[in-house]
């Protein structure tokens, strides 16, 4: 939940576009849209069909037990206590991380780089690195000796 609170939250207060919105626009098959798999994976996509949190008037509140009693009445689920309360946890998870997010230019909180963008990255640093030490090399040593 952490990765879609990031995801659903603006890098600045003046960006009127989610982190997920300037991503998706530029590339769609960026890692950083990718959602790491889970072992519940099914309560997930329930916390991100319900929406893990609503509107107050006083910023974003997580779901209630009456929202999820709802969605299990307008899609005749059978989920039981100890999912219904996982589901409320996904979404206090959800509302604190993107209170922590919003606003903020910070990383992803879940990064699973893909190797082949590992390998661009290394080769082109060390690009970067050769000619920083050329161009150290041709430039007069401290003191102007010789």
């Amino acid at each position: 939940m952490m990765q879609v609170a990031w995801l659903r939250s603006r890098v600045s207060d003046k960006a009127k576009e989610s982190r997920w919105q300037k991503i998706n626009a530029k590339d769609p098959d960026d890692f950083r849209l990718q959602i790491p798999e889970c072992r519940a994976q099914y309560l997930l996509d329930i916390a991100l069909k319900l929406g893990p949190a609503k509107s107050s008037g006083f910023g974003l509140q997580p779901i209630s037990p009456i929202d999820i009693k709802a969605y299990c009445d307008i899609f005749k689920a059978d989920l039981s206590i100890w999912e219904a309360e996982q589901l409320m946890q996904l979404a206090k998870l959800f509302v604190g991380s993107h209170g922590e997010y919003d606003g903020n230019d910070c990383a992803a909180p879940i990064t699973q780089i893909p190797e082949e963008y590992k390998a661009d990255v290394s080769k082109r640093l060390l690009e970067m690195l050769v000619k920083r030490s050329q161009a150290n090399k041709r430039s007069a040593p401290i003191g102007g000796r010789t």
